[in-house]
């Protein structure tokens, strides 16, 4: 087999957590991966500096953003010195900064003309002149524009929901699909100590846990309702930093008094992605209730491919993708239904038998389907199909 040598451009990879997906990808043989992050990145709101964890079986460039992250830089240093190693394939993680995708589109077409580009894209929702979330119209105008090039430049695709297939074809993208969800760090997340945990989050009693940004499409104020419905002691854990918090903590302050369930809530903060194995095991279910908006629905649902790695039951709305990733090793409910989910929760919470067979099917799951082993072969295996390359019947899923 020929060796396949893959530039990832990958600016989430600024934190160390996120390469698993590089590394994966180089331990597959006759596999060559170099690596190209920013030494800064700003991600839902929260600046991240580069982590300089070193790169395991990969090359790594380190290289300087210029503009306003995460939808509008380019890289000012880095990309042109990756690019000349001459990769096979090309792909860059960053469908919401089409100035980034155009960027390196047209840098591989000037600097590895003979290399193949190729994108990922999360979008399910099919944006349109009179329905996008741009303030000012001519921003959107301006990025179909890009958006069409990269199209254009593009051999394929990789889709991270089962949607994003549909709306890119209908965008007019007429190269190849394949379906590859993200990944996570399967070992890492079970890696976690309960009594630690509750310890160090000072937990206890049943305890329903969120992890993510708090802003109103997450559903937490379904969440807070749903939880003052459960008989018996009940914590609700938030952890994650966003505009909602103040929101939340008034809900709370004004609902307690009539609940009839001895309910708390611990409002954690940001917690570090070192500790979330920790916060994942001190926890007895995750919540998601997430809310579709005109121009938002869940993409994915990365906190639950954590929770079901780290063997956590997890109950999920019906927003977006959400159901998708849990399949059968959760419980799905309706979103902005806070009666339904509080019953979800409250079965789970009288039913320890229930919560460890969902707690098995979700680690079998999160093994099977959303490792960073998987996402590495399966990235591969499509790379490898672009070339013209033979690949085993089923090494991944091709989109219509």
């Amino acid at each position: 087999m020929k060796p396949l040598r893959i530039l990832l451009v990958d600016c989430d990879s600024v934190r160390a957590g996120e390469r698993g997906k590089a590394e994966r990808l180089a331990a597959l043989p006759d596999v060559e991966v170099h690596l190209l992050v920013p030494r800064a990145y700003t991600l839902a709101g929260r600046a991240l500096r580069f982590d300089p964890a070193p790169p395991v079986g990969y090359r790594m460039t380190v290289g300087a953003l210029v503009g306003h992250p995460p939808a509008r830089t380019l890289f000012a240093a880095g990309l042109a010195r990756a690019l000349r190693e001459r990769p096979d394939v090309v792909h860059v993680t960053a469908d919401e900064n089409f100035f980034l995708a155009a960027q390196v589109a047209r840098a591989t077409r000037r600097l590895a003309p003979g290399a193949l580009f190729t994108f990922h894209s999360w979008g399910n929702i099919l944006f349109s002149r009179a329905l996008h979330p741009q303030w000012i119209p001519f921003l959107y105008e301006f990025d179909t524009w890009l958006e069409t090039g990269v199209f254009r430049a593009a051999a394929g695709a990789a889709a991270r929901n089962r949607e994003v297939a549909r709306v890119l074809r209908a965008r007019g993208f007429r190269g190849r699909i394949a379906y590859i969800p993200w990944g996570t760090d399967v070992e890492r997340m079970g890696s976690g100590d309960r009594q630690s945990g509750r310890r160090r989050f000072g937990l206890d009693g049943f305890v329903v846990g969120f992890l993510g940004r708090l802003v109103e499409e997450k559903g937490l104020l379904d969440l807070v309702d749903a939880c003052a419905t459960i008989r018996g002691e009940v914590t609700l854990a938030v952890a994650g930093e966003g505009p909602y918090e103040r929101t939340i903590a008034a809900s709370v302050a004004l609902g307690l008094g009539g609940s009839p369930t001895n309910y708390t809530i611990q409002m954690l903060g940001n917690v570090a992605d070192r500790d979330v194995p920790d916060f994942l095991a001190a926890i007895d279910v995750l919540a998601l209730p997430s809310r579709s908006t005109p121009t938002w629905k869940e993409q994915f649902g990365r906190a639950l491919v954590e929770a079901m790695a780290a063997g956590v039951p997890v109950v999920g709305s019906d927003s977006g993708a959400i159901s998708d990733v849990i399949g059968d090793a959760g419980l799905v409910v309706p979103e902005r239904d806070p009666r339904a989910l509080g019953e979800a929760l409250a079965r789970l919470a009288s039913d320890p038998a229930l919560r460890e067979r969902l707690a098995r099917a979700g680690r079998e799951r999160a093994r099977r389907e959303f490792s960073w082993g998987a996402f590495a072969s399966r990235t591969a295996a499509f790379f490898r199909s672009l070339r013209g390359e033979p690949v085993e019947p089923g090494s991944f899923e091709e989109m219509p």
